[in-house]
C-alpha cells in the first residue's frame, strides 16, 4: 500500500480527512488485512478523525460491501484504534453471571 502520508504537490488531491475516509471505505470493500487498517486508521488520525468518523464511512459503504465485509472489518478497525475488542468481549460474555442485563441471582 503506498504510503498515505506523501502527497505530490503536482496532483490535484482530496484534502486528508477526505482522503482517509476513502481510503478505509476501500479498505472495507477489499476485505483488507489488519495492517492496511493501522496504516489507514493512523492516517486517520493524523488527519483528525475520530472512531466516531470511521464508524460513518463504514455505514455509508456497508450498503454497497454487504454485511460480511462489515463484520470482517469491525474488529481489524476497532484494534488499529486501539480499542481492546477481546476485553469488550469478555465484558459483554452472555455466559457470565456478571454481565450488564445479566438477571439477578438470588
Amino acid at each position: 500500500m503506498a504510503d498515505p502520508g506523501h502527497r505530490d504537490p503536482g496532483l490535484h488531491r482530496l484534502d486528508e480527512r477526505t482522503e482517509a475516509l476513502l481510503r478505509i471505505g476501500a479498505l472495507v470493500a477489499l476485505d483488507a488485512p489488519q495492517s492496511s487498517y493501522l496504516v489507514a486508521i493512523g492516517a486517520a488520525q493524523r488527519a483528525g478523525l475520530v472512531l466516531e468518523d470511521v464508524l460513518a464511512v463504514v455505514v455509508a459503504v456497508a450498503g454497497e460491501v454487504g454485511s460480511a465485509r462489515v463484520i470482517s472489518a469491525a474488529p481489524r478497525i476497532a484494534l488499529a484504534a486501539g480499542y481492546d475488542v477481546e476485553a469488550a468481549l469478555e465484558e459483554n460474555d452472555p455466559s457470565d453471571d456478571r454481565s450488564v442485563g445479566s438477571p439477578a441471582q438470588s
